[in-house]
């Protein structure tokens, strides 16, 4: 398999919630939020909301749905799922994001984007230590085209 980058996605949440009504640390988690698309084949804006599962070991199964408005006025819906695995970092946790992507578009001009395969890596930055309901940054997240090389 090939991977090259096709854009960066780097998506702030506005709100989220987290909703344990099993008495564990398993959950679900709503957010919603924006962001930012830059790359050379796909750039514009996004707007997106995220019902995630949260595990009892505290891993994120998130599952983020969203529409991206192109710099030129196409619409392109786009579906994350993964995980986010959470480590120690000095600053606070750092969450470890990878997902597949997928997108959708009736556009002529990004219709090859409907049969791309995706992988998404990223990294998701708390708020700092007494920011309480401070936006969540997801930085250094990267979306690469993956092709087939098989025989």
């Amino acid at each position: 398999m090939r991977a090259t980058q096709l854009c960066e996605l780097n998506l702030t949440q506005a709100s989220g919630m987290l909703v344990q009504p099993y008495g564990s640390e398993e959950g679900t988690v709503f957010g919603h939020g924006d962001g930012v698309v830059e790359g050379e084949r796909l750039r514009g804006s996004a707007v997106w909301f995220n019902f995630a599962h949260r595990r009892s070991d505290a891993t994120m199964q998130p599952h983020i749905r969203g529409v991206i408005t192109t710099h030129d006025g196409a619409a392109i819906l786009f579906e994350l799922q993964g995980r986010v695995r959470w480590v120690a970092n000095p600053d606070g946790p750092l969450g470890d994001q990878l997902m597949r992507a997928t997108f959708e578009t009736s556009d002529e001009r990004y219709r090859w984007i409907n049969e791309a395969f995706c992988v998404f890596e990223g990294k998701i930055r708390l708020p700092p230590p007494g920011v309480e309901g401070g936006p969540v940054r997801i930085g250094s997240a990267h979306v690469y085209l993956c092709a087939n090389e098989l025989f």
